[in-house]
C-alpha cells in the first residue's frame, strides 16, 4: 500500500509523463511558460555547457541567465524541432516541476526558429567554483551540504542531474 508522500510522488510522476507525451507529440509547451526575453548570440556566452551555452541578459528588470540549447541544424526548422524539442520539453517540464531552496528555479521559456532557451535568475555570486576560488573564508562543507541537499532533493523526484560539475552549482 502507498502512503500519502508516496502517492503524490507517484500521481506526481506520472502527471509529468502525460504531460512530456503531450508536449512532445503536440510539439507545444504551456503558454505560462513563454517569456519575451532577446539575447545577443553575437556575444560571448558566459558559460558554456554539455548541451548548452549561458548568456547574461535582461527580462522584467532584472537579470537573468538564459540557456540555450546548442543545435548543428539551424537550416531546417523542422528537422531542429524534431531532433531536440522532446529533450527541451522534458527538460523544461521538470525543471519547473522542481521546488526547493538549493535547486534554482525556471523562470520559463523563450523558443525561435533556430533556438530553445531556458531563463532562470541571474546569481551575481556565480558559480561554487568561482565563488570559493574569490572567497577563501567559503563555508565549503556549508556549500557542499547545499548541494547534496538539493541533489537528494531532485532524486527524491525521480530526476537525476545529468552534468554534474562546479560550473552547475550557482551561489545567491
Amino acid at each position: 500500500m502507498l502512503n500519502g508522500d508516496t502517492l503524490t510522488r507517484h500521481v506526481h510522476r506520472k502527471c509529468l509523463r502525460i504531460l512530456y507525451r503531450i508536449c512532445g507529440r503536440q510539439a507545444l509547451l504551456p503558454a505560462s511558460l513563454e517569456i519575451p526575453l532577446c539575447h545577443d548570440p553575437r556575444e560571448h556566452p558566459v558559460c558554456r555547457g554539455g548541451f548548452a551555452d549561458v548568456w547574461k541578459t535582461r527580462y522584467d528588470d532584472r537579470e537573468v541567465a538564459a540557456k540555450v540549447l546548442r543545435t548543428s541544424l539551424r537550416s531546417n526548422y523542422e528537422r531542429i524541432r524534431k531532433r531536440f524539442f522532446q529533450r527541451f520539453c522534458r527538460e523544461v517540464l521538470t525543471w519547473k516541476a522542481l521546488r526547493h531552496p538549493n535547486v534554482l528555479p525556471l523562470l520559463g521559456v523563450t523558443m525561435t526558429e533556430t533556438q530553445f532557451v531556458m531563463v532562470s535568475e541571474w546569481m551575481v555570486k556565480g558559480n561554487i567554483n568561482e565563488f570559493v576560488k574569490e572567497d577563501s573564508n567559503a563555508d565549503r562543507l556549508g556549500l557542499l551540504g547545499d548541494v547534496v541537499r538539493g541533489l537528494i532533493y531532485m532524486h527524491d523526484q525521480g530526476v537525476i542531474h545529468g552534468d554534474l560539475k562546479g560550473v552547475c552549482f550557482c551561489i545567491l
